[in-house]
């Protein structure tokens, strides 16, 4: 369960790990890093990399700590972790967000709107 601690933010049961509304697009994350949960979860179980190896990959970015918090994260939520896995891997996950988002990708594999994106207000 989710808990409001700053404006933005939104703690989590995981000491390490929040959201944040437009980071990620609200997705887990590793607190202060912008490193999603699912990230972390795909190098465990697809990549089959250690804890040890995951740290390592982020070059300093990644505590241990932190690593196993995001990996405990992942076994207590695991089918929300896993779908976010298939969003952003699959080519259906990401086919289907493109089409959230009315985008396409061109010729040359990049990635274009067909609107504009909404700007946030200034308050």
């Amino acid at each position: 369960m989710a808990t409001e601690t700053r404006k933005e933010e939104l703690r989590t049961e995981h000491p390490y790990v929040t959201r944040r509304p437009g980071v990620c697009g609200g997705r887990p994350i590793v607190e202060d890093r912008r490193i999603p949960v699912w990230q972390i979860a795909y190098d465990l179980q697809h990549r089959r990399r250690s804890a040890e190896e995951i740290v390592g990959a982020f070059e300093g970015r990644l505590s241990r700590a932190a690593a196993y918090d995001a990996i405990s994260y992942y076994y207590d939520h695991r089918d929300e972790i896993d779908h976010e896995i298939w969003q952003n891997t699959s080519d259906e996950g990401l086919a289907l967000q493109l089409k959230e988002l009315d985008a396409y990708r061109d010729d040359r594999g990049a990635i274009r709107f067909r609107r504009p994106l909404s700007q946030p207000s200034a308050e």
